[in-house]
């Protein structure tokens, strides 16, 4: 079932990837006014792995109906606040996007230990890492061709050729098992599902 968050896994690498290897993407969709977002977001990718392994494990502690795993997890609010108070005195909004995905990293740590007292779950990390090898050949492709895209289209055309580099590495390195297409493939209602 964590497995499954793969999908997730892409969608956030890319949309972020493209968001932090390129600013002309802020410029051209929003207004030069949002340039300050690329840093934030380049601080919050690497906590934004957890994102997705939170998702899944919040899914099997509702299946459990053990609501006190949920409640203890507001500790990671708290701390989140305490350290926003804390962090944007000396490092202002770097410091609470740092703050926010350490609160990200914790919260998944304690939906962690607290649900395999429960049932014993395996972190994904095959999964994770075949993910982000599969994002090596657009993360680079991005890189090298930032400098080059001077309009709107030629913008599109760079994330269609990413996206595409990422399908054709998740094809020949597949993330998901064969139940697992199967599973995605009966959802869709079309067996296109194929990496």
């Amino acid at each position: 079932m964590l497995r499954l968050a793969s999908v997730d896994y892409f969608c956030k690498y890319c949309s972020h990837s493209v968001i932090a290897f390129n600013i002309k993407l802020i410029v051209y969709i929003f207004r030069s006014d949002y340039l300050d977002a690329a840093q934030i977001i380049c601080y919050l990718i690497p906590f934004f792995i957890f994102v997705p392994l939170t998702r899944g494990v919040s899914l099997v502690i509702n299946l459990l109906e053990k609501n006190q795993i949920i409640i203890l997890c507001g500790v990671s609010s708290l701390y989140n606040l305490i350290m926003d108070i804390i962090l944007v005195r000396y490092f202002g909004v770097a410091g609470i996007a740092f703050a926010t995905g350490s609160a990200l990293l914790l919260l998944y740590l304690i939906y962690f230990i607290a649900i395999n007292q429960y049932i014993k779950l395996k972190f994904p990390l095959t999964t994770l890492l075949k993910t982000i090898f599969n994002t090596i050949p657009m993360f680079l492709f991005l890189y090298i061709v930032k400098e080059f895209i001077s309009n709107i289209f030629m913008l599109l055309l760079v994330i269609f050729v990413g996206a595409s580099l990422y399908f054709f590495m998740a094809y020949l390195n597949k993330t998901f098992n064969q139940d697992e297409r199967n599973i995605i493939n009966m959802v869709i209602k079309r067996k296109v599902w194929i990496f």
